[in-house]
């Protein structure tokens, strides 16, 4: 079974609420920043890289009623991180013994970037290379989930059997259209460590069944 690992939920733990708090701290007075931005701005389109980082800013101010620099932008704009549990690593280790791995991602440059250098930072090399046979990010690639477009470009880019494909990820939208898509899915409410047998015994009934 190939397995496509989402990266925040099941691997690193996010939370958008400081974003708000940094962009409040920085003297922006709207309320659910990032509700807002997600909502009334460009968001999904940075996700896809097809607006530059300048147009994103600008999309920002106009957006949250501001005048703050580029950079202390990107810098609210990354203050998402909680936390990356070690015991993550040892969980994909172990799949990755039997079944190949790739990391999907919808990320945007600027948080691609803060990942990699967080998670790889807090393990001491590059965990994305040693593990899975490549990290997908929306960026990269022009397509986001839930896009039933992107799973099928993991499946086709690698050669892969879309009923030997299995997508583990946090959100339920995304789990159902990887299975419009023709792949298997399970959804991970949580780190993957706390679920390891579960999406082992997940991944025996798929391959029992096919």
């Amino acid at each position: 079974m190939n397995l496509i690992i989402d990266l925040c939920g099941p691997l690193i733990t996010i939370d958008t609420g400081k974003i708000d708090r940094r962009l409040h701290a920085l003297g922006v007075e709207t309320e659910e920043c990032y509700l807002k931005m997600y909502r009334e701005g460009r968001v999904k389109e940075f996700d896809m890289g097809v607006i530059t980082r300048e147009e994103f800013c600008d999309n920002v101010r106009e957006v949250l009623r501001c005048n703050m620099d580029n950079r202390s932008i990107f810098e609210a704009w990354n203050d998402l991180i909680v936390d990356f549990d070690l015991r993550n690593v040892e969980a994909v280790r172990k799949l990755a013994q039997k079944h190949r791995l790739f990391l999907l991602s919808n990320s945007d440059v600027e948080n691609e970037a803060c990942f990699r250098r967080y998670i790889n930072g807090k393990v001491g090399y590059d965990f994305f290379a040693r593990y899975f046979d490549e990290a997908v990010f929306s960026n990269a690639v022009k397509m986001r989930k839930p896009d039933p477009a992107i799973f099928r470009y993991v499946v086709e880019r690698h050669g892969l059997v879309a009923e030997e494909t299995m997508l583990i990820d946090d959100c339920c939208k995304h789990c159902d259209n990887a299975l419009k898509a023709g792949i298997r899915a399970w959804q991970c409410k949580g780190s993957i460590y706390n679920f390891e047998s579960e999406i082992l015994m997940t991944i025996r009934k798929n391959e029992n069944n096919k």
